[in-house]
């Protein structure tokens, strides 16, 4: 997990430093020039490789999501069968599915 924030923080942080050029032609007032072309596509390239960085993060993110809500089954179930109860659990099911209780999902 520390490699997964360690590279979305690493690719803000070239994305910020790319954007500075911005900056300084905001500043200077100068017109396009071809050193601008050039920083304008390192920008843009900058900004892809921070959204794909996003998306591997992202995906990370659901990975453990449902590798948790997996474990909440396999606990539920594991807890049910030691319980002697067979069909319910000493414990209290969730009113909200798995992903409801996670309040940036709610919009999707």
């Amino acid at each position: 997990m520390d490699s997964a924030i360690d590279s979305l923080n690493n690719a803000y942080q070239e994305y910020i430093a790319g954007a500075t050029f911005l900056e300084s032609k905001e500043n200077s007032c100068s017109l396009m020039t071809v050193a601008s072309d050039a920083d304008l596509e390192n920008f843009k390239q900058r900004w892809e490789l921070f959204r794909v960085v996003c998306d591997l993060a992202e995906e990370f993110v659901e990975s453990v999501k449902q590798r948790i809500g997996s474990e909440c089954l396999v606990d539920e179930a594991t807890s049910s069968i030691c319980s002697g109860t067979g069909g319910g659990s000493s414990q209290p099911h969730p009113t909200a599915p798995f992903d409801a209780r996670f309040t940036e999902d709610a919009g999707q």
